[in-house]
């Protein structure tokens, strides 16, 4: 496993390494249906725990360079994509998340962290949210 949890320095995370870790990720919320067929508060009760690869490990606080650009991104940050493929395999629309996503974040900055990442996530969070949906449209098994 060339990926793995570093000390401070950026890891270097190609396209290509990103799209198979999406798309193994997208496939498997295809098959095992996780968040199909759920009330909208059980979805979002359930969605609160989503997350993919990018979180667990120590890769959440891992910062990655992505295609060796001179931007790095917490696995933090990247791991929102999970949060659109869950909205995307349960049929739903990004509006609600990006509003979610959006207290989420402030009430943690306000209350909790007190941290800049937090309002950050705001912003990175809905982006890479939106990203994974749409990776998930374009590649689901129902096309």
């Amino acid at each position: 496993d060339r990926i793995k949890a570093s000390d401070g320095e950026p890891v270097t995370l190609l396209q290509e390494e990103l799209d198979a870790i999406r798309l193994h990720e997208a496939l498997t919320l295809q098959i095992n249906g996780e968040f199909a067929n759920r009330s909208f508060v059980k979805f979002y009760s359930k969605a609160r725990q989503a997350d993919g690869w990018f979180f667990f490990g120590g890769r959440a606080s891992t910062k990655f360079r992505l295609n060796g650009t001179g931007t790095s991104v917490l696995g933090s940050d990247i791991n929102y994509y999970y949060l659109g493929m869950a909205v995307a395999s349960a049929d739903r629309s990004t509006p609600p998340m990006r509003g979610a996503i959006v207290t989420w974040n402030l009430s943690q900055a306000v209350f909790e962290s007190q941290s800049w990442h937090d309002v950050r996530q705001t912003v990175d969070g809905q982006k890479w949210m939106v990203d994974g949906y749409q990776f998930y449209i374009d590649h689901s098994l129902k096309r």
